[in-house]
Order: structure tokens, then sequence, then C-alpha cells
């Protein structure tokens, strides 16, 4: 068990943080981004960061076949961990500027290939929307 006194940490995997955070390893964005007060934000990939063996995206994505709502996602692939994580958010035709939005859907899917001894995908959710019964 290696243990990190000056941060107050104890890991009993055995992993160095000193290792693996380095300058290099830091993801870092090629270019600034913003988006400005009232501006239209198209769906797709918003902005990536990329460090040596990982990148980070930040995705707003369409939440079909639910209306008025956008899924913000967080998708990272890095030696120690691949995941992606999104939030469905419902987006009322009426919505003002300080309205909260409606958390209709939290998921993440986690690539178990990044864990030693383990494969698989595992799926966490909350808020499942319900099914229409048919």
């Amino acid at each position: 068990m290696n243990t990190d006194m000056e941060e107050g940490n104890i890991d009993p995997s055995g992993y160095d943080h000193t290792k693996v955070w380095h300058d290099k390893a830091r993801p870092v964005a090629n270019t600034d981004f913003s988006f400005k007060l009232g501006e239209m934000v198209p769906f797709g990939i918003k902005h990536a960061w990329e460090g040596e063996g990982q990148h980070i995206q930040l995705m707003v994505l369409d939440a079909a076949p639910e209306r008025d709502t956008a899924k913000l996602c967080w998708n990272i692939v890095s030696p120690r961990v691949k995941r992606l994580q999104c939030i469905v958010w419902k987006i009322p035709a009426d919505w003002k500027r300080g309205q909260l939005l409606e958390d209709i859907d939290s998921y993440i899917i986690d690539d178990r290939s990044s864990y030693p001894n383990e494969a698989g995908l595992a799926y966490f959710r909350v808020n499942a929307p319900k099914q229409h019964k048919q």
C-alpha cells in the first residue's frame, strides 16, 4: 500500500499520482471556446481537450425522440478511465433566461476495460424516462 502523506491520501491500489499527472498528461484545449448570451448552440462536439494518451469531449446532443430536449455529455477516454456521462434536459418552449431546466434523465456508460482484470460495459442511470404504454 502506498501512502501519500503530503496529500493525506492512502491508495490501496498502489497508484502513484506523481507518475501520471505530469504536464504532458494534463489534457489541454487546442482552442478557446465560449458561448455568447442569447446565442443558439447547435448540436455536436462543442470542445475537446487532448493530452498524452487521452481526450475529453464536451458535447451537446439531440435527445430524440423526446421533443424539446437536449443532452449535455462528457466523453472521457484515458488509460485510467473510459466513460460517457450525459444529462438530458427538458427545455420548455417558453423558457426564459434564469429558469431552471428539468433534468429528465442522467446516465453513465463506463467501459470497464480500463480497470485491471475487467471487461464489458457498466451502465448507471438516474431518472429514467417513463415508458408510455401502447
